[in-house]
């Protein structure tokens, strides 16, 4: 959500045996992300670095070895591709066919290549059953306005994960979007309702906007509560973008020593939900219960390179 997001495949898969997913704001998003595919690219890698350090550090605690793991709306891959340098397993669908498409033209020189890239729906993956170790969500749940949607995208990534499995989501808080108007709409306040703001988390459909008119700001309680009906068991609640979300461009030409600094001073604090305010940005962790609840288990065994 920082200054930088105001820039407003080759196949279709389809999960077995269901229906397309209705449209429900999805072309907006698709419009969206169509035309920012470099800048999709290089966000996190360019301008959002604290974010972006502050993942890596939460997936590589969370994360089991050589896990077998799913991207879902994973973009043209920019996370992807590292998990797979790391020596995990991953498959990759996103909404938009161009950034599917970017994502397959990186995959034929990457070193280590993604397993599968296609065009899917968060709402009816394409995957089978307890097929993956890890279900990775950094975009469904920013874009997905209709609560019962995104209950559908989490009951998907549960359905896809084996017992024990890791939920790796990310979620725009309601802070976020109230820095996003000030700082590219402050004209906008005279018609901003924020009772109804806070109730639903979205903005008006005919915002002037094009990101905030198809987002979706979550309290971290309600995102925490929203994940948990999905049959997760909740257990980190992570701040993701530092105390000033907006001023991560700073570090555009900053070393990587500089950027790690500042993601490892806020990893102390990025767990304390008294601090959860100042994110635009949050990261859930969850699991899909083990079937014998209650009883230790062994880590997850993941698959090798082969």
């Amino acid at each position: 959500m920082d200054e930088i997001r105001q820039m407003e495949a080759e196949s279709v898969i389809a999960a077995p045996g269901s229906a397309a997913a209705p449209d429900s704001g999805t072309t907006s998003v698709r419009q969206l992300y169509a035309s920012a595919v470099e800048f999709t690219w290089q966000r996190t890698l360019r301008i959002a670095r604290i974010e972006r350090a502050v993942l890596m550090s939460v997936l590589a605690t969370h994360l089991p070895p050589a896990a077998e793991i799913g991207d879902i709306g994973g973009g043209n891959g920019a996370v992807a591709f590292d998990l797979a340098d790391q020596g995990h397993r991953v498959r990759l669908v996103d909404l938009t066919p161009e950034l599917v498409s970017d994502a397959l033209r990186r995959n034929r020189s990457a070193r280590y290549p993604l397993r599968g890239i296609g065009v899917a729906d968060a709402r009816a993956l394409p995957w089978p059953d307890e097929s993956l170790h890890v279900s990775l969500m950094l975009g469904p749940l920013l874009h997905l306005r209709i609560a019962a949607d995104r209950h559908r995208a989490l009951s998907e990534a549960y359905r896809v994960l084996r017992p024990g499995g890791v939920l790796v989501a990310q979620a725009f808080t309601l802070m976020a979007g109230l820095r996003y108007l000030l700082t590219h709409h402050p004209e906008a306040i005279s018609s901003f309702d924020a009772q109804a703001y806070r109730a639903s988390g979205c903005f008006p459909s005919g915002h002037p906007s094009s990101l905030l008119r198809c987002s979706v700001f979550l309290p971290p309680s309600r995102a925490t509560a929203e994940i948990a009906e999905a049959g997760f068991a909740v257990e980190h609640s992570v701040g993701i973008d530092g105390p000033a979300p907006q001023m991560q461009y700073r570090l555009k030409e900053a070393t990587q020593q500089v950027v790690q600094s500042w993601a490892d001073i806020w990893l102390t604090l990025a767990h304390q939900p008294e601090y959860h305010a100042a994110c635009d940005s949050m990261l859930y962790v969850a699991k899909r219960p083990s079937r014998f609840a209650g009883l230790s288990t062994e880590p997850l065994a993941g698959g090798d390179r082969g």
